[in-house]
Formats: C-alpha cells, structure tokens, sequence
C-alpha cells in the first residue's frame, strides 16, 4: 500500500512538473511574440546608420516561416554603410510637392526622398523624389500608396499590392522629344515568422517580414507626336526583413536581400549602432522651456523676431501654429495630450526653418 501511494505520489507530482513546464514553455513564446505599432517607430528627426555586408556569412540564412524561430546573425561585417532619416515634409527641399503627406524619409545615400503617410492604422509612401538617369530631383506619385506597414504590424498578417509610378521627361536626343519612363510594380508581404534575433549589437524579439515583388519596367520615346515603346526590363526580388518593438530602434533592424533562385544572400542591410535623436535641425539659437512642459512652452528666438512656431505630433500633424512678432513668445500646450511633440520655428525674414522635440506631460 505505501509502495502504492508513493507511486500515486510520484505521478501527481510529475504531472504538477509536467503541467508547470508547459505553462513556463507558453508563457516564454507569449512573452517573445511581439506586434509593432505606430507607436513603436522612430519620430522625425532621427538618423538611421544601417551597415551592409557584401559578402554575407553562408551560414546566415532565412530559414523556414513559423514561430520561436532562432536567427543568430552575430558574424554580419560592415562593408559599406546606407543613413536613412526620418523628417517632417517640411524640413525637406520640397515641403510642398505631396501636400497630404505629414511624414518624409530621406535616403542620404541615393539623395533621394519619400513622401509618407503615418498614423496609428499604416505607414505608406504617395510620392518620390530624386533622380533618374541624368535628370535630377523627378517628382512622382505613387499610384495609388505603396504601404510600408499596417499597424499593428503582428504574425501571419498578408497584404497584396499593385502600384505604379511614371515620369515623363524632355528628351534632348533626336528624333524624341520627350521620354516617359513608368515602373508598375507586383508586391506581396507576409509576416511569416517571429523568434530571437542576434546581431553584433544585441538580441532582440522580433518579427519577420517575407517581402517579394516583381517589377515592370517601360522606357517610352515620343516621336513626331506618337509614343513609341523603346525598352522594357522586368525583375524580381525577395526581401527578409527583421522589425522589433523597441522604440529607441524605430524601423528594421535588418533587410536581408535573398536569391530565392540560388537560396544565397546577395548582401544585408542591418543595424550596427543606435539611432542618432534630433540633431541637424536644433540650434542654439532657438531655447524652449520648461521641458518637459505641462502648460505653456515658452521660446526665446535670439536674432529671430518675426516668423511663426508650429507644432506637430509623432504622426507629423500640425497641432498648434503661432505668429510672433518677438523673439519672445509661449504658446499654451495644455490641450495637448501628453506625449513626444516637435517644434518648429520659421523665420519669416530669412525663411530659414529651425526645429527640435519637447515632452509634454
């Protein structure tokens, strides 16, 4: 009997341990599995160093879709590296060529810009600028938005995209007198997978992201008043990207570029450093206080007396704007909710634009 009851005992006690792993076990995988919100993007006026490897590690692969995966991409090198910032449209050269965008990107590295939309349901691209064979600074429209992300960015989300841009540009080559060149591009995105993603700065929960797209490419000449097709070229790429939901990162920490074809990595594109907060556009000669602010925010513009402070939120919408007339003004934030907000000050004489970020609390 007590043989018996010991072997009771002993059986109860191993399904306690059994029924206490599974429960450690699931909550470990709620724990690592992560949505992204608009919230977890970096806000305008950050700077993003991203190093690529060229001559990837063979070892460093994709792997297979599904979740509590394990990427360790500890041995990526630094090749050459790509700075992308985050802006407001009107810090850019051309704040007014998207007027319903409300956020920018500029890829310092191609001197080219995007024109986004960003709110708490998606993060989208309505237009280009930047430049194209000999032509420089081509404004076009993406037709209709390419979305970058929907909000809350979570495992097993699909989207499927068909979008298109076209320029139309004077052509000084005989017997054209003008060339258009359209791209329209296939896109489908897949958060296919979720787990521990190691780089040389850290490890980190994340999401993955299967991005593949084929591109159509047209080069049109108009010749005595007739469009005459004169090249076409399609391609297509497959794309792996890793997104976390660590604000002080705000984007991808890795874009892995894949030869679906060769199962070979072509290059990646990773974070090897921390993003760089709002510096190119504070000065000196702009002070706003207190900060953080609960009430009125109060600026002092030295050899700035006449111009106007607008204020814009994460999402780059313009909350508060103000004309002042002396180079000491205040503007009351007390309706605001509390949160990250952007000033900027413009100077009505020299048009020249100064800005930098306040809390509100």
């Amino acid at each position: 009997m007590i043989i018996l009851i010991k072997k009771i005992h002993n059986k109860i006690k191993m399904r306690k341990l059994f029924t206490l792993s599974l429960l450690m076990v699931f909550g470990l995988f709620v724990n690592a599995q992560i949505t992204v919100t608009n919230n977890d993007l970096a806000p305008a006026g950050t700077t993003i160093y991203n190093s690529i490897d060229n001559s990837v590690d063979d070892k460093i692969l994709p792997g297979s879709p599904g979740p509590n995966k394990t990427w360790d991409f500890v041995t990526l090198n630094q090749d050459n590296i790509d700075t992308l910032k985050f802006l407001l449209p009107a810090w850019t050269p051309y704040p007014d060529n998207f007027p319903d965008a409300n956020f920018a990107a500029n890829l310092v590295n191609d001197n080219a810009y995007a024109f986004l939309i960003r709110n708490d349901d998606k993060l989208s691209a309505i237009g280009l600028v930047g430049s194209y064979d000999v032509y420089e600074n081509i404004s076009v429209p993406l037709v209709p938005e390419e979305i970058y992300m929907d909000f809350p960015v979570q495992f097993g989300q699909t989207r499927d995209e068909n979008f298109f841009i076209e320029a139309r540009l004077e052509s000084d080559t005989p017997p054209a007198d003008s060339v258009k060149y359209r791209q329209r591009t296939v896109k489908s995105s897949f958060v296919d997978a979720w787990g521990s993603l190691t780089l040389p700065m850290g490890t980190y929960n994340t999401l993955r992201v299967k991005e593949e797209r084929t591109t159509y490419d047209s080069v049109w000449g108009k010749i005595f008043g007739t469009w005459v097709l004169v090249q076409t070229d399609q391609s297509s790429s497959t794309l792996y990207k890793w997104i976390t939901n660590d604000a002080s990162f705000g984007y991808y920490l890795v874009t892995m570029d894949y030869d679906a074809d060769n199962q070979a990595v072509n290059d990646v594109e990773f974070m090897n450093m921390m993003p760089v907060g709002v510096e190119d556009h504070s000065v000196e000669s702009v002070l706003a206080y207190p900060n953080p602010v609960k009430d009125i925010l109060r600026f002092n513009m030295k050899d700035m007396p006449n111009g106007e402070v607008s204020i814009y939120n994460l999402n780059g919408q313009l909350v508060i704007n103000k004309q002042f007339t002396d180079a000491k003004t205040s503007v009351s934030v007390s309706s605001l909710p509390n949160g990250v907000y952007f000033y900027v000050v413009k100077d009505n004489n020299s048009n020249k634009i100064l800005s930098d970020k306040f809390i509100k609390n």
